[in-house]
């Protein structure tokens, strides 16, 4: 039986980047994902809009909203599987379920890439995180949904045999509100 390989660690620099810059940006993303979430309740999905930068009198981008909430939902949600793969979960199975990665590929950058305040390497979060939430079934199903929908419905056409075809909008919303917390308890809070 063949050995598997470790996989090629990440460049140091991008790393550090990745701390500083990358998943901070992801983090904003995922927000934006629930504001636009609350657009598409708030007005008619036909409703136009325009996107006035400050200081400038005229729109520079005009269009209808659910093309809008339709796109930031949608890079939302793969901002946060990317998030979650990150600290070392993912959906697995049918019913989809949260587990640990088991490995990293050759080049990914992970939370076990940093070190804490105290010198000690972090470590993937346990799926038993969801455990720090007031409803933690519910966490858990929000998580795997927004993996399974940025797996199945974005990445590439399929049956949904995981979705079953349901609406997602409040699994979306429940981990849009949830996984900027699970960052900032598992990493930004740990090494400052």
């Amino acid at each position: 039986m063949e050995n598997a390989k470790n996989p090629r660690q990440p460049d140091p620099l991008r790393v550090a980047f990745a701390h500083h810059t990358i998943v901070s940006y992801h983090v904003q993303a995922v927000l934006s994902g629930l504001t636009a979430l609350d657009l598409a309740e708030k007005y008619d999905p036909l409703s136009r809009f325009e996107i006035i930068v400050e200081g400038e009198r005229t729109a520079a981008h005009t269009g209808v909203l659910t093309v809008h909430v339709q796109t930031v939902t949608s890079m939302a949600a793969i901002y946060s599987r990317l998030l979650l793969e990150f600290l070392g979960l993912r959906s697995f199975g049918k019913p989809s379920t949260l587990v640990n990665l088991r490995s990293r590929k050759d080049g990914d950058i992970g939370v076990e890439h940093y070190k804490g305040r105290d010198g000690i390497p972090l470590t993937m979060v346990s799926p038993s995180i969801v455990e720090g939430f007031s409803d933690p079934a519910v966490v858990e199903r929000s998580w795997t949904t927004v993996c399974d929908f940025a797996g199945q419905r974005l990445a590439h056409l399929t049956d949904d045999n995981k979705l079953n075809n349901t609406d997602v909008t409040p699994m979306l919303r429940r981990a849009f509100e949830t996984i900027p917390e699970l960052v900032s308890r598992t990493f930004f809070d740990r090494i400052g």
